[in-house]
């Protein structure tokens, strides 16, 4: 893979990887400390709009070059049959481990800035800069497979500062593990067959609500 070709797409993960380990020992340490309940939830979606959502949004304007998809048809509404295989998985994953629970299908309370915090400031910054800018940006750069794998790892280690801040033991990094790089690839598998980021936005909130309701 050319350096030159991808090095766009890196230099701002990169960056973004370097503010996120700023931003979250103040958003997930010490805000919480301030502030609390839809307070709390708004200024978490605020903070990761303004670093992701601004990133994102400035990359897509001046490096259009890069892309292999322009950011107007990033928004297309596409879901082809991938989605519906990829939404089936996810249900039934979701629905084995609520089996394997003592308790199953335990629903949680309904916190709505919770809930807004888990779809708005994940599902769609995250996708909006994952693979709508990032893979999208790579896909130029070599097959399929390898970029895939690359953003899959990156998507993995730019949670790897919460990890940290929450202080989660190595079983429950080897947990989280285990679920987010298949996550990332797969929705990065969504995105190529898709060439919209609408999939997988929409897995993303899908899976990211039934772990906040049911777990």
């Amino acid at each position: 893979m050319s350096w030159q070709k991808c090095n766009v797409g890196w230099w701002s993960y990169i960056c973004l990887l370097l503010g996120w380990c700023l931003v979250t020992p103040v958003i997930h340490g010490w805000l919480p400390q301030q502030v609390s309940g839809w307070r709390y939830d708004w200024l978490t979606v605020a903070a990761k709009g303004m670093l992701w959502g601004g990133l994102t949004w400035w990359c897509l304007g001046h490096y259009r070059a890069k892309l292999t998809e322009l950011p107007a048809k990033l928004w297309q509404f596409r879901l082809p049959w991938a989605f519906w295989l990829s939404l089936l998985g996810l249900l039934a994953v979701q629905t084995l481990g609520q089996l394997m629970r003592p308790a199953p299908f335990a629903v949680g309370k309904l916190d709505m800035g919770q809930l807004i915090n888990v779809t708005l400031a994940a599902g769609f910054f995250e996708e909006w800069f994952f693979r709508g800018w990032l893979l999208n940006c790579l896909l130029k750069t070599g097959p399929f497979w390898r970029v895939n794998l690359m953003q899959a790892l990156a998507f993995q280690v730019i949670h790897f500062p919460l990890y940290l801040v929450m202080g989660y033991s190595p079983l429950v990094w080897l947990g989280n593990i285990a679920c987010v790089f298949p996550l990332g690839l797969l929705f990065g598998w969504n995105y190529q067959r898709s060439h919209s980021i609408w999939p997988s936005m929409i897995l993303h909130i899908v899976w990211n609500s039934s772990v906040f309701f049911l777990n």
